[in-house]
């Protein structure tokens, strides 16, 4: 159950998951204060990762709400915490086959009881907003975890993992989610020569057929489309010439939002104004709060010009991990985990995905991969 609350960063122990998040941060730099072998933690990524979490906790001073400002500095320390076990457990390819079925059953499991606890008075999407999020940034993570199983050809867990992927797809009518997916169908069923089983390749291009098929759904029902192409039109219009666009009216406001998220970094570029604050910037301008519906302004808000460098170096690294990774395998897994990190970033896009769970289960299952396929060419995994 601890695992379980460490993979979905939900109180499912009995104790609070921030609390169960402390201890185990205490605990775990207690193990490296008193290890003899420090060289054993030592990782660039998880170096990056780590100044980036003390950044966003020091930043933390500055929250103008004090209880939000300590659950985001325990979720810090919960992700943190899970991005180095995950790493340091993951040392062999069968330890990996055993994370990722854990991974997934905890995932269906965690879906189901989402699925029935919520309120069903959406008409459409089923889930709550909270629990849609959720869901819908841990799926590309278990969606790359099931080929990976695939691709290595073990099979246990294939019946739980169609059965959560059928359910998952079926819940989620968001069109940059949908957007994303299709985007993950495009890099990884395009690569022609990817040494994968049959199995993988009928199974993804079902999934990826349902997708297609309920994206044009969304799309003609909905009109999302054009509210899109709108949204678009009208923002980058207001940038270039500070007008609103005929015909696009309220569309103005994410510009507005962005606006607001630059003039706010620019007066404390470096370090920024503390983790989630541009919400109570906002509400002091505006008089009610929301968030800037883009990863970048928070980041630029949040940390500064230098949190953000960091958190960009780990998305660097993880891309050229990666690289280096396939150059030496030639293996349909790196192009699984890079579509994977690909639709991570564009869900994120609207989201704060710099301190999310999921995010970080995948990057530390991604590097621990990239571990156990290294040789002395790879860089530093």
């Amino acid at each position: 159950m601890l695992l379980f609350s460490f993979l979905t960063g939900r109180n499912l122990c009995g104790i609070g998951n921030h609390d169960v998040g402390a201890v185990a941060f205490i605990l775990y730099f207690s193990l490296i204060l008193f290890s003899r072998n420090l060289r054993v933690y030592y990782n660039r990524a998880a170096v990056y990762y780590f100044v980036f979490a003390m950044l966003a906790m020091m930043s933390l001073l500055y929250a103008h709400d004090v209880s939000l400002g300590q659950i985001v500095l325990l979720r810090m320390a919960i992700v943190f915490v899970t991005f180095m076990a995950i790493y340091q457990y993951i040392k062999t390819e069968e330890r990996l086959i055993t994370f990722l079925t854990v991974y997934l059953l905890a995932a269906l499991c965690y879906s189901v009881v989402l699925w029935v606890t919520t309120d069903f008075s959406h008409s459409f999407r089923w889930f709550n907003q909270q629990s849609y999020n959720t869901i819908a940034t841990n799926f590309f993570g278990v969606l790359v975890a099931t080929l990976m199983l695939l691709s290595m050809k073990k099979k246990n867990v294939l019946y739980p993992v169609v059965l959560y992927l059928i359910v998952l797809i079926l819940s989620t009518a968001s069109v940059k989610v949908n957007l994303a997916m299709a985007l993950f169908g495009g890099i990884s069923f395009s690569y022609k020569f990817a040494k994968s089983s049959n199995l993988s390749r009928i199974m993804f291009l079902v999934i990826f057929v349902v997708i297609l098929g309920s994206l044009y759904f969304v799309i003609s029902k909905y009109d999302v489309f054009d509210r899109h192409i709108n949204r678009i039109a009208s923002t980058v219009n207001s940038m270039i010439i500070d007008k609103k666009l005929p015909g696009a009216a309220g569309y103005e406001f994410r510009y507005m939002l962005w606006d607001s998220g630059v003039r706010y970094w620019l007066d404390s570029p470096l370090w920024g104004h503390g983790v989630n604050n541009f919400r109570y910037l906002f509400e002091i301008e505006n008089g009610y709060q929301t968030y800037s519906h883009n990863t970048l302004i928070e980041l630029l808000v949040g940390l500064g010009l230098f949190g953000s460098f960091v958190f960009s170096m780990i998305i660097f690294y993880s891309l050229k991990a990666n690289l280096c990774v396939y150059k030496l395998n030639r293996s349909i897994r790196e192009i699984y985990l890079f579509a994977g990190l690909v639709c991570f970033t564009l869900v994120g896009f609207g989201q704060q995905i710099y301190y999310s769970n999921q995010f970080f289960i995948f990057l530390g299952w991604s590097f621990a991969y990239f571990k156990i396929s290294r040789t002395p060419r790879v860089f530093f995994v």
